[in-house]
């Protein structure tokens, strides 16, 4: 069978299926409902009569719990928590000295590689010259970050928390 053929069979077959269930589908938009004498409840709003009301129970379970519990005759009350203190002066000096130091390796980073490839990759480069530098890029600061780790006796986690902390609150560079 060519190919056209068998796309022709498949449309015809699509628009067959689109039929039936079409006539299914209205067929039991036509169906009457037993509760309401024989009409449909559209037929009922169209004659002048009030729309038909569900007669199934209430089933959600806030409407159980309010109907199950009293009112409180005692107000509530909330709960204050106190502000978690800020953190010390002294430990906020060293954070602020280590970003300082984080900062100005990263920084050596981005120097070293505009020294070696001679210049930062634009929007339109091509990847022969984008994906060198950005691996260069990717290779020393996991190096510096290991040496900074090991210097600052922090863990690499940390080394990025400060540096995020630091950009956020707009911490000096030095």
């Amino acid at each position: 069978m060519s190919r056209w053929r068998r796309v022709a069979v498949i449309c015809g077959i699509a628009a067959v299926m689109g039929i039936v269930l079409a006539y299914r589908d209205r067929a039991g938009r036509n169906s009457t409902n037993r509760d309401t004498g024989g009409a449909s409840p559209f037929v009922q709003v169209a004659q002048g009569q009030p729309w038909p009301e569900p007669k199934l129970p209430d089933s959600s379970p806030l409407a159980a719990v309010a109907a199950v519990q009293p009112k409180r005759d005692e107000p509530v009350q909330t709960r204050v928590e106190a502000r978690p203190e800020a953190p010390p002066e002294e430990a906020n000096l060293d954070r602020k000295a280590a970003y300082a130091k984080i900062v100005a390796a990263l920084d050596r980073v981005e120097a070293a590689a505009v020294q070696k490839y001679g210049r930062k990759p634009q929007a339109d480069d091509k990847a022969e010259f984008t994906i060198p530098y950005k691996a260069f890029v990717n290779t020393q600061t996991q190096v510096v970050r290991k040496r900074l780790a090991k210097d600052l006796g922090v863990s690499e986690r940390e080394i990025d928390l400060i540096k995020a902390e630091g950009d956020k609150a707009g911490w000096p560079r030095w």
